[in-house]
């Protein structure tokens, strides 16, 4: 548990202390993340007791699919504002299938493997890895309290997957 509070204090830390503006489309943004974790919590272990056996593939395949079907609805309000060039259309493909699709195959992997509570704390990784891509194609500063929260993701992490606690084995040999 102390892993998780660490890292959820760091992802804190490294987004920054700015004011916020209560909009509506804050609200709407902020309570989409917050749907966005919440539904994290309950697929990870849903996947873990029901998928047994299915291949992260297949489980890739299905929840994407499942998506695009939830997002057609969405789609006659999401009007492009600029003509859509062969850049963008290389680049949505691009996020599409490195960014989404393998990065799920391997979470779905992960959640199979090591269970759901571990899988779940690679989701703190992600604000880390955006600061770090804006920092490299955007430009963006990186600041001290950024690099601090980054510090307690990574040990948050760390705690939670358990990487400083000793085997039985360690304390076998230490008795």
């Amino acid at each position: 548990m102390i892993g998780f509070v660490l890292g959820f204090i760091g992802v804190i830390i490294l987004m920054g202390w700015k004011a916020v503006f209560a909009t509506p489309a804050f609200v709407m943004a902020a309570s989409a993340g917050l749907l966005a974790a919440l539904t994290y919590a309950i697929a990870a272990p849903y996947i873990k007791h029901k998928l047994t056996g299915v291949s992260s593939l297949a489980v890739t395949v299905g929840s994407q699919l499942g998506a695009a079907v939830l997002l057609i609805p969405a789609l006659p309000f999401t009007i492009p504002q600029q003509p859509i060039t062969e850049g963008i259309v290389i680049a949505v493909l691009g996020l599409a299938l490195l960014s989404t699709a393998f990065a799920y195959i391997l979470y779905f992997r992960l959640i199979q493997n090591i269970g759901a509570t571990k899988a779940l704390t690679v989701t703190y990784l992600i604000p880390l890895f955006a600061m770090l891509w804006g920092a490299l194609f955007l430009n963006e500063a990186i600041t001290v309290s950024m690099i601090l929260g980054c510090g307690l993701i990574l040990l948050g992490t760390a705690i939670a997957n358990g990487l400083f606690t000793k085997t039985s084995s360690d304390n076998t040999k230490q008795k």
